[in-house]
């Protein structure tokens, strides 16, 4: 893919030398999001999507006679399947681009800038927390498009369905498909009554024996 981006002249008319390296590899992965969304992607209307997904996540509601646990597993799973096939197109459109994940931070800021840029348009907070070795995504009102136009009755708040579970399995699938094994989950969501909806990812270890694409 022919790209007018590349790592190594990132904004350098308005930096310095003295710029931490960190930050500038943050700018980079923020054009880089904007710039494949805009040129490589796909649109669909967002209001259509919010209505398609609310009526399959309705009939799996229906489905499981509101039992949120079984709810919860299988958005999960279903996240999962594409997840593993998401991570190829994922490389296809940026593996020339994308600079090597050398940390946590590095691997947040990837999925945050480049990866939810691409498929949702949306940019959540990062937050990383050193001592538990996690990443936390947070999404206020404004950013998490799957939970515009949705209210849960009562009793599916009372049992903690995860509305947007099915992006947990694609974060932990797709991260697979590039050797690292975690635990992705919701640890809270504005349609539970919180402040903010956020999705960490604890335990990252890489996994034996794989190779992840492109290195």
């Amino acid at each position: 893919m022919s790209s007018n981006i590349s790592s190594g002249n990132i904004d350098q008319s308005s930096t310095s030398s003295q710029v931490d390296p960190d930050y500038q590899k943050e700018i980079f992965l923020k054009q880089l999001g904007e710039h494949v969304y805009q040129q490589n992607m796909k649109k669909i209307n967002a209001e259509f999507f919010n209505v398609t997904y609310g009526s399959f996540v309705r009939t799996l509601i229906d489905f499981y006679d509101s039992d949120t646990d079984k709810c919860n597993q299988k958005l999960k799973a279903m996240g999962e399947n594409i997840g593993a096939r998401l991570i190829d197109d994922f490389y296809s459109k940026v593996t020339n681009q994308i600079p090597r994940c050398s940390n946590l931070k590095d691997l947040g800021n990837t999925i945050a800038y480049v990866g939810f840029k691409m498929y949702i348009n949306t940019v959540p907070k990062v937050i990383f927390d050193e001592s538990n070795r996690s990443i936390k995504f947070r999404f206020d009102g404004s950013t998490n498009i799957f939970n515009k136009f949705v209210e849960l009755p009562d009793d599916i708040k009372e049992g903690k369905l995860y509305y947007s579970n099915i992006v947990s399995g694609i974060i932990k699938a797709a991260l697979a498909g590039i050797a690292l094994n975690c635990d992705v989950e919701f640890v809270s969501d504005t349609l539970l009554d919180d402040q903010y909806t956020d999705i960490q990812i604890s335990n990252v270890k890489r996994i034996k024996d794989e190779v992840p694409m492109g290195q």
